[in-house]
């Protein structure tokens, strides 16, 4: 897994991508609701490091992120 900066539209974007480089919905979907709701992009950066940190620990434990 790994954390990716992006733009688009002419902003930048932060994504989570799981270990075939495709991004992780659920992870996704928070970020660019943190996006909506007008937080910094050094918060939502910090918010996917620490996503894909637990993401990996959730992985590792063979759980699933719905029943934690």
């Amino acid at each position: 897994m790994k954390v990716q900066k992006g733009v688009l539209r002419e902003h930048l974007i932060w994504m989570v991508l799981d270990d075939d480089y495709l991004p992780v919905k659920a992870i996704q979907k928070y970020l660019h609701y943190l996006e909506c709701v007008g937080r910094s992009p050094n918060t939502i950066q910090t918010y996917a490091y620490n996503l894909k940190l637990f993401w990996e620990f959730l992985r590792d434990s063979k759980l699933d992120w719905l029943e934690v």
